[in-house]
């Protein structure tokens, strides 16, 4: 199945719950360079076509309490960022949802070490993402921008949210 497909279900529509945001977990979007040198790291990856990555996410933990992530557009004709690529091959652990399918996309550019996917964890397909999210952390997780264009030049602010929480939660 595709990250586009797998994702079909994680649209849990418990109104009841406050919505998930960056704010709302204590986490940001940054610019920084490249990411520290220690994790746990939190991966998520979007992408539109058969093939390929359009957007890779990193998350991992800040002081205060808060998490940090970054939003790499990768040019994988060019192979990945030497920061992104050491973090991924590296041993610090890295954590994810679901993120088998991302491995197996990452696997001509980095081979990615010490994963945890906690889906699997979880005992597989079920539940979703969001599902996990208004269990463990009380807050409905949107997952509107599942399916949107991820390959466009500049993603739009709402889906730059998306990446960031896929990320971050994962981390909460």
């Amino acid at each position: 199945a595709t990250k586009r497909e797998r994702r079909d279900d994680d649209n849990d529509d418990d109104d009841s719950l406050p919505p998930l945001t960056l704010s709302s977990i204590n986490a940001h979007i940054t610019t920084s360079s490249s990411p520290p040198s220690t994790g746990p790291y939190g991966l998520d990856l979007e992408w539109s076509g058969p093939t390929g990555v359009d957007v890779l996410q990193l998350s991992w933990p800040v002081a205060g309490g808060g998490v940090a992530v970054r939003i790499y557009r990768p040019r994988l004709s060019l192979g990945l960022d030497a920061a992104v690529a050491d973090v991924l091959e590296g041993p610090e652990l890295k954590v994810g949802w679901g993120v088998r399918q991302d491995v197996l996309r990452l696997a001509p550019y980095a081979n990615v070490t010490n994963l945890l996917d906690l889906q699997v964890q979880r005992g597989g397909r079920a539940p979703s993402l969001a599902a996990a999210v208004g269990r463990a952390l009380g807050m409905k997780m949107d997952k509107g921008q599942r399916n949107s264009d991820w390959g466009r030049r500049t993603l739009g602010d709402e889906q730059r949210e998306y990446a960031a929480l896929d990320a971050a939660a994962v981390l909460r």
